[in-house]
């Protein structure tokens, strides 16, 4: 998981995830992705196409930041617009 967690970034949780799902496409265990992991990344032995193919398709999934709806993080139109307008206290106010 090592490899895996330094080859995405991702933690160790997320790295145990994207084994097993890579695993379940391919048709093979958690065991056998993870050797294949590190197969990969060394280049050690040869790994079964559709075994690399659902690895490397996980993580380039684990790789791209999530999506979110464009107004999501953005407040109301006149928040920034009084922000942009505001010019401090008048001149003697205390």
């Amino acid at each position: 998981m090592g490899i895996l967690m330094a080859v995405v970034p991702c933690t160790a949780e997320h790295a145990e995830l994207i084994v097993t799902k890579a695993a379940r496409t391919a048709g093979a265990t958690p065991a056998q992705a993870a050797a294949a992991v590190t197969a990969t990344c060394t280049g050690d032995t040869a790994v079964p196409p559709v075994l690399e193919r659902a690895l490397r398709t996980e993580m380039d999934a684990a790789r791209r930041p999530p999506t979110y709806p464009a107004n999501l993080l953005l407040p109301p139109a006149a928040i920034p617009r009084q922000h942009l307008t505001h010019r401090g206290p008048p001149a003697g106010a205390p």
